[in-house]
């Protein structure tokens, strides 16, 4: 009988810790809608350095270092 009531405990406390441990994120917005001419974002990565990297379709690849953002675009004439 305390198998069954231990086993039910264990289901019982494994069940509700992931509820209770959940987190809702929360964003802040770097941007205002006058400033956003980027458009739109496909792809969001981070680097080992910390810098958050966005690729946009139009404004070509964009890094984010928490404070300024700054855009990189492919020019022909330019090797480098």
């Amino acid at each position: 009988m305390t198998k069954i009531k231990l086993a039910f405990l264990l289901i019982f406390f494994i069940s509700f810790t992931g509820n209770s441990f959940a987190q809702q994120p929360q964003f802040n917005v770097a941007l205002s809608d006058k400033t956003n001419n980027y458009g739109y974002i496909y792809t969001i990565a981070q680097d080992l350095q910390g810098y958050i990297w966005f690729s946009s379709f139009t404004s070509g690849l964009i890094r984010y270092d928490g404070r300024e953002f700054k855009r990189y675009k492919h020019d022909r004439e330019n090797p480098n």
